[in-house]
């Protein structure tokens, strides 16, 4: 059912709840000691990731069932109330950006269903968000390396040597091929695979 994910302190500390659309029937989704933060549900509805103070992200059921955490540093990530993570499309994958102890920035993928998170890139002085490509498995972020800021990709996704092109030419005429099926995921290749665009 629809209905808004928010983040709220009156019990001394930042715990995830849920309203209905109506604005009846408030319930905790994470109510712990810890601060939660930057509730964001995963593109098909059934699950919500957050932060969980400042060292790992959680993934849950809407009704908070099913929980299950992800280490990783987050400084100062329940300040904010925005997340540092993005789901992909399929809401199978979450992308996320941890800061080390050196104050370097790094992207690294987990699976929603407890798939083990893996680095993606190589760190950074410095980096913004990540946000996933509609409908891909590449993740796009600005980061700065030494002194200046750019745009970068990396593609978790594999090359297929075989693949088709998008469309083939007959008698003059385009056909489209069938829809592309679900991306296959492809973690220990992925840092090989990151590019600056800008």
């Amino acid at each position: 059912s629809s209905g808004l994910l928010f983040t709220t302190d009156l019990k001394g500390q930042k715990d995830i709840h849920r309203i209905d659309a109506t604005g009846e029937n408030e319930r905790p989704v994470a109510n712990t000691p810890e601060d939660e933060s930057g509730a964001l549900p995963s593109p098909d509805g059934k699950l919500v990731a957050y932060h969980v103070g400042d060292g790992a992200l959680a993934v849950s059921a809407l009704d908070g069932s099913q929980r299950r955490e992800i280490k990783g540093t987050f400084p100062d990530v329940t300040r904010e109330f925005l997340p540092r993570f993005a789901w992909s499309a399929d809401s199978r994958w979450l992308a996320y950006r941890q800061t080390s102890t050196q104050l370097l920035d790094t992207f690294w993928v987990a699976g929603a269903g407890g798939e083990a998170p893996r680095a993606v890139t190589r760190p950074f002085r410095s980096a913004g968000n990540p946000r996933w490509a509609a409908g891909t498995a590449m993740i796009y972020f600005t980061a700065k390396w030494l002194d200046d800021t750019g745009l970068y990709t990396v593609s978790l996704e594999a090359p297929n040597e075989t693949e088709e092109e998008p469309a083939t030419r007959n008698q003059g005429a385009v056909t489209q091929l069938s829809p592309r099926p679900p991306f296959q995921v492809d973690l220990p290749g992925a840092l090989q695979r990151l590019c600056r665009v800008t």
